[in-house]
């Protein structure tokens, strides 16, 4: 939408549907805030910073200037630190010392990459990092809770499969706009299907994002030293 036709459906927001689509995030991300009201903070953190990866993207595709990419490209990164935090005890880096090394090691990752994004305007920076930031907590989760929840394939991490699944086809089809972008042949009529391949991204995202924080939600409740002290009484 924004390379073939800015500002057609509306003469003050350049992406009208792209704009629009960003409902997905603020809504999931208010219904993840309310659910996870009583968790840990990083899941609050979490959910309340995919309300401003949506705040961000509307303000990025309404206008289309450096600023507001930033605006849209800079929380995501920021909220995928979340996603690591999330995990936190409940991964192979359990103990202080080298728990503590890897989460400074993450951060230094980040704002170096951070610094080459901003000052070299390399689009490629980010998407390289927001890539390993989302695939590193996926897969630790993934073997998290071994022996409680069994391994990987077992249904007890369905909400796993269903983030996995979700995510995998939304990545499909955002590369799918790049390719068409790439060759100049985005779609200009809202009739093709082809026109909707960034809202759905949206969508399908955002919904990603929804099952992996309530699937790292159960986590943090199963897990907690105060449940398992519980069940230990």
């Amino acid at each position: 939408e924004a390379v073939a036709q800015p500002f057609r459906h509306s003469p003050h927001v350049a992406e009208f549907w792209n704009t629009i689509s960003n409902a997905a995030f603020l809504v999931i991300g208010a219904v993840g805030l309310i659910r996870a009201w009583k968790s840990s903070w990083a899941i609050l953190y979490t959910e309340a910073m995919l309300l401003v990866v949506g705040v961000g993207s509307c303000l990025f595709h309404s206008r289309r200037t450096w600023v507001g990419e930033v605006l849209d490209e800079l929380p995501m990164s920021a909220m995928a630190l979340g996603y690591l935090m999330c995990l936190d005890g409940r991964h192979v880096a359990e103990s202080r010392r080298v728990r503590w090394g890897a989460y400074l090691a993450v951060f230094a990752l980040t704002g170096s990459a951070w610094v080459l994004y901003l000052a070299f305007h390399q689009y490629e920076v980010f998407t390289t990092l927001f890539t390993l930031q989302v695939l590193v907590p996926a897969l630790l989760s993934l073997r998290a809770d071994r022996d409680r929840l069994g391994g990987v394939f077992s249904s007890s991490r369905g909400l796993w499969w269903a983030f996995f699944f979700t995510i995998i086809l939304g990545k499909g089809l955002w590369e799918l706009e790049r390719y068409l972008h790439r060759r100049g042949a985005c779609p200009r009529e809202t009739s093709d299907p082809r026109f909707w391949l960034h809202p759905l991204w949206h969508l399908l995202s955002a919904t990603a994002h929804g099952f992996w924080m309530r699937y790292a939600n159960m986590l943090s409740e199963e897990g907690s030293p105060a449940k398992k002290g519980l069940k230990a009484a």
